[in-house]
């Protein structure tokens, strides 16, 4: 085991006084070795964009690049949009390029681990920030099996348990044992290229099941999640996209498990929403592929503005009648 210290640090500025910029946080990685296998975990304290911008291209400009490889990585502050650059901004974080850089030097099956209350869907002066938290999320989503580990999250939000992370010669994994545990446990298990084991854990979330014209809706807190923020993101304008499920014919239970934002082409009003279709068959039919037909198209969402009622109005009723005509032998209940 080896640990690797980038911070505090001083520099030089005019090849005569050296400056220190790092508000005194303990930045470190270390390196542990198991059966020739390194698995490298980068700490980052709370140490905010500047200091960490320029530890990076000192670090790069020495060529010691390998000192800023992960495997593990904890994020720094929170989730601090300040620990990526000095404007939040509206959607997402954009950092500079070096630390955008940095999050880049990940390894197959990298982990991100946020010590942060659960991540809030609007704006919010204190951290975890959305706008980081969803830079973060993008970024991990490029690698293989990535995990993004939330503390007061993990594995869920009503009962948070410590985040445990085992490392062997197969690289690092996040788990917790199960056997004892109050919650629900969803595990996918799978054998990667290599022929390993590797656990996928996914946390449950509460069930909200709805009676409709003899049929059940069934869906869960996650998903209502997802439309809240996509709505809260896109205010004052209306804005919906596509829910994907699928049905059980002889029970009678609609589930619907996931939503697609609204596509690029989309029309977005105050008043109205027009959805868009750019991309959007392309996407569905991948899903399709991906689940061996268990996940499809079932459906529209889309919200309303502040302070309007949510009953559908003339435009919604209207076009209800048009995809029940075109899912002809698919039933169509409003929610």
């Amino acid at each position: 085991m080896e640990f690797f210290v980038h911070s505090p640090f001083g520099h030089r500025q005019n090849e005569e006084v050296v400056i220190n910029r790092n508000d005194n946080c303990l930045v470190l990685q270390a390196t542990f070795s198991v059966a020739g296998t390194l698995t490298r975990s980068l700490m980052l304290a709370d140490i905010r964009w500047d200091p960490l911008d320029a530890l990076i291209g000192i670090t790069r400009s020495k060529k010691r690049m390998e000192r800023l490889w992960w495997d593990i990585c904890k994020l720094p502050h929170h989730c601090s949009a300040f620990s990526l650059y000095e404007e939040k901004g509206e959607v997402k974080t954009i950092p500079t390029p070096n630390i955008d850089w940095l999050y880049g030097q990940r390894g197959e099956g990298a982990i991100l681990v946020c010590s942060s209350d659960p991540i809030p869907f609007s704006e919010t002066p204190q951290p975890p920030h959305f706008q980081a938290a969803k830079y973060y999320q993008d970024k991990l989503g490029q690698v293989a099996r990535g995990q993004w580990l939330v503390s007061m999250e993990h594995p869920s939000a009503s009962r948070p348990r410590k985040i445990e992370i085992e490392i062997s010669h197969h690289g690092a994994n996040a788990f917790r044992e199960s056997a004892d545990a109050l919650n629900a446990t969803i595990s996918i298990w799978k054998l990667d290229q290599r022929m390993q084991v590797i656990r996928i854990d996914i946390p449950p979330e509460p069930v909200i099941t709805q009676t409709v014209g003899g049929w059940v809706i069934c869906t869960d807190e996650s998903l209502l999640r997802a439309a809240s923020r996509s709505r809260q993101l896109q205010l004052p304008n209306e804005t919906g996209g596509v829910l994907l499920g699928s049905y059980d014919m002889q029970r009678r239970i609609l589930y619907v498990v996931d939503m697609l934002p609204s596509p690029p082409d989309s029309e977005q009003w105050p008043t109205s929403y027009k959805r868009g279709c750019r991309g959007l068959a392309r996407t569905v039919d991948g899903i399709r592929e991906r689940t061996l037909l268990n996940l499809d198209y079932v459906g529209e969402w889309h919200s309303h503005p502040e302070g309007c009622s949510v009953g559908q109005s003339d435009k919604d009723r209207h076009a209800l009648g048009e995809i029940s005509t075109e899912m002809a032998q698919k039933p169509a209940y409003r929610g």
